[in-house]
């Protein structure tokens, strides 16, 4: 297991239903893999946009991770059509976790807005992260 998995952002965005651009978030972020206790894959309440949502161990903070279908403009105009999304988000955060034994870090990776795993890549169909709160 990677002792750090990173949430790398594109355009970051809050998710408190004022859809503002928050650069701040933008880039590598960094969560403690060995510190995580759950992780939580639903629609966030004020934008529908999918998020999971990460406690951890011997904390009582959370992390927050928003995606969409485009790297720009606010997430809520571009939600990802696919019926399975929450899984498709927490198979890849749990891909991240136990990927890479005796490694430093370890990055989610998002694959495409469609339930066929063997569809031919698409770019109008690459999600992104575009969002990592803390709170």
């Amino acid at each position: 297991m990677a002792q750090f998995i990173n949430f790398p952002v594109t355009n970051g965005y809050t998710l408190d239903g004022t859809n503002a651009a928050d650069a701040a978030q933008d880039g590598d972020n960094l969560v403690p893999a060995g510190d995580i206790a759950t992780v939580v894959c639903s629609l966030e309440a004020n934008n529908d946009v999918p998020v999971a949502t990460i406690t951890f161990l011997n904390s009582s903070k959370t992390v927050t991770v928003g995606i969409a279908v485009s790297a720009t403009g606010a997430p809520s105009a571009s939600k990802p059509a696919t019926g399975t999304i929450l899984n498709i988000l927490k198979n890849a955060i749990t891909k991240a976790i136990t990927a890479n034994p005796g490694g430093v870090k370890s990055t989610v990776s998002l694959g495409q807005d469609t339930d066929d795993a063997t569809a031919k890549y698409d770019p109008a169909k690459q999600l992104y992260i575009r969002s990592f709160i803390v709170s």
